[in-house]
């Protein structure tokens, strides 16, 4: 635990003056907390779907269940009349990807349905994952999930749809036309898009402000703090674990 955390030291240090990309958890966060940007980006991901102006737009949204059960943490979260969306960068795909997304959807729609509001009043929800990783391995650009009836193509319209945006995907570009500039962008390639120039000019800007860099610096030490926190909570984890097979070897 302590080597790794020291290692994870090292490269925040390394990292204090690197260029930081979109990639970047907490820059893909502040580039599109503008509604601007997160509204073209969502018509780009869903070119099926008539989006409205987004009402409202939130950075790092906290949802807590009523009952104080877990909560979940949106990095972009945005909605309007008809629509909700939850939009986040993962450089890595989480262990348990489709049922982290579950959660966040079954979260969205708890938070949105007050008592007493009949459930054909629930909007639309999406929940929208972007990675430079395949997390099928199928070379799709765009992995949609719907409910769908075994041993038929239909689907059953519940108003909830997960999407992952893979990058590095090159499946179905003609489809997602619009949205090719905006892969290649994230996968660290050039482009002469109009929309992702929109989307390098803010972070151009913000990596060239001392104070952001430093608010991120510092949300890079709270970050490695809870990796440092989980790895001991881990080790003592194993710990009692082995005592316990030790006792049953004795015994």
């Amino acid at each position: 635990g302590y080597f790794r955390f020291a290692f994870y030291k090292k490269s925040m240090k390394r990292k204090k003056n690197q260029y930081i990309p979109i990639t970047d958890d907490q820059m893909f966060k502040e580039v599109f907390s503008d509604q601007h940007l997160l509204k073209q980006l969502l018509d780009r991901i869903l070119p099926d779907v008539k989006i409205k102006a987004l009402d409202v737009t939130i950075a790092e949204h906290t949802m807590e269940h009523p009952d104080d059960t877990h909560g979940v943490r949106l990095d972009v979260y945005a909605e309007n009349n008809t629509h909700m969306f939850s939009t986040e960068m993962q450089n890595q795909i989480a262990r348990y990807p489709s049922k982290r997304a579950r959660y966040s959807a079954d979260m969205m729609d708890t938070n949105s349905l007050p008592a007493g509001t009949p459930y054909h009043a629930l909007k639309d929800c999406y929940v929208i994952i972007i990675t430079p990783q395949d997390p099928f391995r199928e070379g799709r650009m765009v992995y949609v999930i719907e409910a769908r009836i075994r041993g038929s193509r239909r689907t059953v319209r519940e108003g909830r749809t997960v999407i992952y945006v893979n990058c590095s995907g090159t499946k179905e570009q003609e489809k997602y036309a619009k949205l090719v500039p905006f892969c290649r962008y994230v996968m660290g390639q050039k482009t002469d898009d109009v929309f992702v120039k929109e989307i390098d000019e803010k972070v151009q800007y913000y990596n060239q402000s001392k104070d952001w860099r430093k608010k991120h610096m510092k949300w890079e030490q709270y970050r490695l703090e809870l990796i440092e926190q989980g790895e001991e909570k881990g080790e003592k984890k194993g710990i009692r674990k082995a005592m316990r097979m030790a006792i049953q070897r004795i015994a």
